[in-house]
């Protein structure tokens, strides 16, 4: 695997490429179960706004973006997932 942190140009452009909402839609529709039944169109409608670079991911952090109660989503229909 290549290690991007020792070309910061190279992991900018691939993060700008992987969060269009087209490719996520492709890679979820491809790659997990869940969204093989729903479209494209569908899939690209669920993605909110990607944020590339601007929340940073540290070990032993939070994401502090999620709020609300914990929920189990085992029985949860992926539409309301966008809540």
């Amino acid at each position: 695997m290549y290690d991007t942190s020792r070309n910061p140009a190279l992991d900018m452009a691939v993060k700008k490429i992987l969060s269009q909402r087209p490719i996520l839609a492709f890679i979820l529709k491809n790659a997990v179960s869940d969204f093989e039944n729903f479209s494209m169109d569908e899939i690209q409608g669920m993605i909110d706004t990607p944020h590339i670079s601007s929340i940073a991911v540290d070990p032993g952090s939070t994401n502090d973006m999620i709020t609300g109660e914990p929920k189990d989503y085992g029985e949860t229909e992926i539409s309301d997932l966008r809540r």
